[in-house]
């Protein structure tokens, strides 16, 4: 799973409307009750694993990085 980013970091509270603001919640809500039943998580880079730690409140079980870069 991907997460929509224009729903997490590119959201904009203050400039959104009553319409995106609740396609935006119903988004998360569905993220989170699913990503927490999943037992195998993985991030492919420490950005993407810090994105679900602080939108989603949870921790990625590895990260699968390209082999020039560094842990996660």
């Amino acid at each position: 799973m991907h997460q929509h980013r224009a729903a997490y970091e590119l959201f904009d509270a203050s400039t959104a409307s009553p319409e995106q603001s609740r396609l935006r919640e119903a988004i998360t809500a569905f993220d989170k009750r699913v990503l927490q039943r999943v037992h195998h998580r993985f991030a492919n880079s420490p950005r993407v694993a810090q994105r679900l730690a602080q939108f989603n409140q949870l921790r990625p079980n590895r990260c699968c990085l390209h082999r020039k870069r560094q842990g996660c």
